[in-house]
């Protein structure tokens, strides 16, 4: 399904998905129903579900924005992995996972503070990796 579709839902009162895989198991365990809401602004910490390019959602932790020459864009990484994700275009960004199997989540402080410390490891990584691509030796 197209992710404006699914924006659609999440703003008619949540959209429910199923987590599938292990990249969050220290959050989410695989088939976990999580229900999505919008927010006016995510902040670092939060799980957001994004589609990426070939519309496959993705719920990882967001660590922070980066500007780009089209807009905004988000820099996640999943709670598993040791590298962030490439970042997505803010407008792919779907919703925040708020409950899981019917249980309100809470981010708290410390999550928030981890998410945000990852932050610019993640920018310089990132930016090495886009460098190394632009100019293979």
């Amino acid at each position: 399904m197209q992710p404006e579709i699914l924006k659609q839902f999440v703003e008619d009162g949540g959209l429910v998905v199923r987590a599938s895989g292990d990249c969050m198991s220290g959050t989410f365990p695989d088939g976990a129903k999580l229900l999505l809401k919008r927010k006016s602004l995510y902040m670092a910490g939060d799980v957001i579900v994004y589609a990426r390019g070939d519309d496959t959602l993705v719920a990882h932790r967001l660590l922070g924005y980066l500007p780009g020459p089209s807009g905004w864009r988000v820099l996640t990484r999943a709670d598993n992995a040791i590298k962030a994700d490439h970042p997505a275009a803010v407008s792919r960004v779907l919703g925040c996972v708020v409950q899981q199997d019917g249980v309100r989540l809470k981010y708290p402080l410390s999550t928030r503070l981890l998410a945000g410390l990852a932050y610019f490891p993640s920018v310089i990584g990132w930016l090495k990796q886009r460098r190394a691509d632009q100019n293979p030796s």
